[in-house]
C-alpha cells in the first residue's frame, strides 16, 4: 500500500506505479514540465533543476 502523496511529498519518494499514472495524466502536450517549473522550495527557488527533470523523464516517460 503507498503512503499517501501530498504537496510536501518529493518525486524520488513516490513510488513507480504512482509515478507512472501522474506521467501519463500529465504527458498530453507535456504538460508536466509546467507543473515541475511550478513547484518550489519554502525559500521560493525552484525545487527541481534541469537535471531532476531529466532523471523524471528517463525514468518515467520512455518506452
Amino acid at each position: 500500500m503507498d503512503k499517501s502523496v501530498t504537496s510536501a511529498t518529493y518525486i524520488r519518494n513516490i513510488s513507480y506505479r504512482v509515478r507512472r499514472q501522474l506521467s501519463d495524466f500529465l504527458d498530453p502536450q507535456d504538460n508536466w514540465k509546467d507543473v515541475a517549473v511550478s513547484i518550489q522550495k519554502p525559500s521560493g527557488e525552484p525545487r527541481y533543476s534541469q537535471h531532476h527533470y531529466l532523471i523524471y523523464v528517463y525514468i518515467c516517460c520512455s518506452t
